[in-house]
């Protein structure tokens, strides 16, 4: 997914924060006390150059807009809650498509057992434990055409496929599964009812005569895991993998000898499928979140999958137009984060602006140069180079309604990052969202 496409997928217009107090630009200007921007400053204009990092920030935590899922290298399935940002769940819908053409399905054939296999892709979030799924017969379809968001629905049976007494699976991305007497890629197996296996082959020949055909007589199925309270993790999972099939096993009278064998319902690029994720706050501090966000001045949060972003405003940037002959030699955006071995900060996030017309645009930092964004795990914060939007903010060249701090793999993702906003409870300011100015007058 290109950059654009990801700006339309994930960020949409929203109404503007409104902040109640005002405070001065610059509390304080010092002389740098290290090297910072040194390798930007002409040596002979390290004299006139100050540093400050009392620049005024307004933080506001919004809920995301429509994220793509559809098509991507992964789905996601399971649900966890996170102690600070609540529960989060996820889902898929797919296509299957025939592994054969005109397959001949003897008349005397017997369903053994019908089989959802999940390639496992190794992404896990939450705490990898045991969870109820089921899984639902489509009854809207789908195309490979549309583009589906993390919050589109889909219409389905409401009777789960899955086999009774069969409905408990531990959720482990680790190891390798064991299927028959061979050793294969790790994967969840989902046993589901014989009668899928006998409706499937009780089909007139012509929905074998194509897949396209098979998806009308055969919409596809809905993956979810059930609220049984037990609230463990979110896996990742490889649709197109070709070990991700439903697989019907049978056996039939092959002259006058009982034969065993298998069709397998594959999944493959040609098929449709996308993720449908929920996300409820409820016994948070964001339980009521409004349209317009709620306050991120001591805790902000960006959250994957179409969860949360971070708008970062400089109310009173304008008022560096005030010194006479100045220039920003460096601008550093620097957002300290919370950390866990459970609920890991993403490894890296993307920084885009919002113009005057509500469309997201690049920053110049990002066209020119590194503009930054990598976690530093060992600092425990994120650093942007946002010195040309800085500077040309200032000048006039660019008019912005703000910052936004977004997930740079959304779709795929509901890891999330716990950031520092500029009034975080802390008494050293190393620990608090700020910036970081160096500039020459």
């Amino acid at each position: 997914m290109n950059l654009f496409s990801f700006f339309n997928n994930s960020l949409k217009q929203l109404g503007l924060f409104s902040f109640l107090s005002a405070v001065l630009l610059f509390g304080s200007c010092t002389r740098p006390e290290n090297d910072l921007g040194e390798d930007l400053i002409p040596e002979g204009d390290l004299l006139s150059t100050n540093q400050s990092d009392t620049t005024s920030l307004l933080c506001t935590v919004i809920n995301e807009d429509s994220v793509q899922t559809s098509n991507l290298s992964s789905v996601m399935l399971g649900r966890y809650l996170d102690p600070m940002l609540g529960e989060v769940e996820s889902g898929f819908y797919t296509q299957l498509q025939l592994s054969t053409s005109n397959p001949n399905f003897p008349d005397d054939a017997i369903i053994d057992s019908v089989v959802l296999a999940l390639v496992y892709d190794g992404a896990f979030y939450g705490k990898k434990g045991i969870q109820n799924v089921a899984v639902h017969e489509l009854t809207e379809a789908l195309s490979k055409d549309d583009t589906y968001y993390h919050n589109t629905n889909k219409t389905y049976d409401l009777r789960s496929l899955v086999k009774s007494g069969f409905e408990t699976y531990p959720f482990n991305s680790d190891g390798l599964t064991i299927v028959g007497t061979d050793t294969v890629i790790h994967q969840l197996r989902i046993r589901l009812n014989e009668s899928l296996g006998t409706h499937l082959f009780g089909a007139d020949d012509n929905v074998y005569s194509s897949s396209e055909n098979f998806q009308e007589f055969f919409k596809g199925v809905y993956v979810r895991t059930e609220n049984d309270g037990q609230l463990g993790g979110i896996s990742n999972f490889d649709l197109i993998d070709s070990d991700s099939k439903l697989s019907v096993y049978y056996r039939y009278n092959n002259n006058g000898t009982e034969d065993t064998t298998r069709y397998d319902f594959s999944i493959t690029t040609e098929s449709a499928y996308y993720s449908k994720l929920r996300f409820s706050r409820t016994g948070t501090s964001l339980q009521g979140i409004s349209e317009s966000g709620i306050s991120g001045q001591e805790f902000s949060f960006v959250q994957a999958g179409g969860g949360l972003r971070t708008k970062i405003e400089f109310p009173f940037i304008q008022n560096l137009n005030t010194i006479e002959n100045r220039s920003i030699n460096q601008a550093l955006l620097i957002i300290p984060f919370d950390d866990s071995n459970l609920f890991q900060a993403q490894p890296s996030l993307f920084l885009a602006y919002k113009d005057q017309d509500g469309e997201f645009r690049v920053l110049p930092d990002q066209v020119v140069g590194n503009i930054g964004g990598t976690g530093n795990f060992q600092a425990d914060q994120y650093v942007f180079n946002v010195s040309l939007y800085v500077q040309r903010l200032i000048n006039g060249e660019i008019e912005s309604q703000g910052l936004y701090l977004v997930s740079r793999n959304s779709g795929v993702s509901v890891n999330r990052s716990v950031l520092h906003g500029p009034d975080f409870p802390s008494d050293l300011p190393s620990e608090r969202m700020r910036l970081v100015l160096t500039y020459s007058y």
